[in-house]
């Protein structure tokens, strides 16, 4: 399976795990290309920003080249700062992760933990 195939399982999982737990009444949301900074223009592939949440499917291209990788590595580090936790994928860690079927529990369960530090905090 092509790397684009692994990222649209992705966000299928994704997007049934928010539909679930919205269902349940957590009131979240799921954006796409969400823009986490007002004064950069970096942005989460998906994120649920009630959470605090992002994800990141590491696909190849850009990510294999030092200079982006290291902008990546600066996008991480601001929205660390700005209190944002982030979760990064690859194809290879999807793959493993739906032939396990681990993958949307894993996701309930980032999606859950995050509810319960803001519940705490």
């Amino acid at each position: 399976m092509a790397s684009k195939d692994w990222h649209r399982i992705f966000l299928k999982t994704l997007v049934k795990v928010v539909k679930e737990l919205q269902n349940k009444g957590f009131q979240i949301t799921l954006w796409k290309e969400y823009r986490f900074s007002k004064d950069r223009k970096y942005r989460f592939d998906y994120a649920i920003p009630e959470l605090k949440v992002g994800f990141e499917y590491e696909g190849r291209g850009r990510h294999q080249n030092y200079f982006y990788f290291s902008k990546d590595c600066e996008k991480y580090n601001l929205a660390t700062f700005l209190g944002w936790k982030v979760y990064r994928f690859t194809a290879i860690q999807i793959q493993k992760q739906i032939k396990e079927r681990t993958l949307e529990n894993y996701l309930k369960n980032v999606i859950l933990s995050s509810v319960y530090y803001f519940v705490m905090n």
